[in-house]
């Protein structure tokens, strides 16, 4: 499609943790725009994070729907692309979800790095082996971790929210690593549909942490 015009859209703005229905999910979204593909045939698109939704209830991940043009720009081609989305969230949104307990956050690094550090309430699924896994041996590995975060599986009793819908925010050693995409990769072909990535990972946190630490002793 080098050179072509393409047309993108996707669901507003993530607000809820939780999914919506389809038609709340797109009502006066502004994720859409026109971008002309380059001579590879590439863009970058800028997308605030879609908001995943149900539809026919059936769950959708957050993602993007793309329209390409033919060579002269002068019609759409009757085929919709679409490509899911994996939001990334900064460290003050990933403190709410762990102040509320409402999201299930999975190391991706080796054991080894988890036992150096780690984010508090945080569990470990290193990607190498996730990607050996089958996807219903990573559904026992994330119910293992649900059992043994008591205060977040009452909150997805609570909000009876199925099994593979629940909330999950994965992260590596900081924002060049693809330990957590990759990660995220092997959730959503174990069927998981909710999942977000904290893209600084545990280097920012260790980093806030000990400035927070050196504040503390210069007060």
């Amino acid at each position: 499609h080098a050179n072509c015009l393409i047309h993108y859209y996707s669901s507003q703005k993530q607000y809820d943790n939780k999914f919506v229905n389809v038609e709340d999910s797109y009502q006066n979204s502004a994720n859409r725009g026109l971008k002309k593909l380059d001579n590879n045939g590439e863009a970058i698109l800028k997308l605030e994070c879609p908001q995943h939704y149900i539809e026919n209830k059936k769950s959708y991940m957050s993602h993007v729907h793309i329209l390409v043009s033919d060579k002269n720009m002068t019609q759409w081609k009757n085929k919709l692309i679409t490509y899911s989305v994996l939001c990334k969230i900064p460290i003050q949104v990933l403190k709410k979800h762990l102040r509320n307990d409402d999201r299930l956050v999975i190391n991706a690094l080796s054991e080894e790095y988890h036992t150096k550090s780690h984010i508090p309430k945080s569990f470990n699924l290193y990607y190498k082996d996730a990607k050996k896994m089958t996807p219903k041996t990573i559904q026992t590995k994330v119910k293992e971790m649900i059992t043994n975060y008591p205060k977040y599986n009452a909150y997805i009793k609570k909000h009876k929210i199925n099994f593979l819908d629940i909330p999950i925010c994965v992260y590596c050693y900081n924002s060049t690593c693809s330990a957590g995409h990759q990660l995220a990769n092997e959730l959503y072909r174990a069927k998981f549909t909710n999942v977000i990535d904290y893209q600084n990972g545990i280097t920012e946190w260790d980093t806030k942490k000990t400035k927070k630490k050196s504040n503390k002793k210069s007060k």
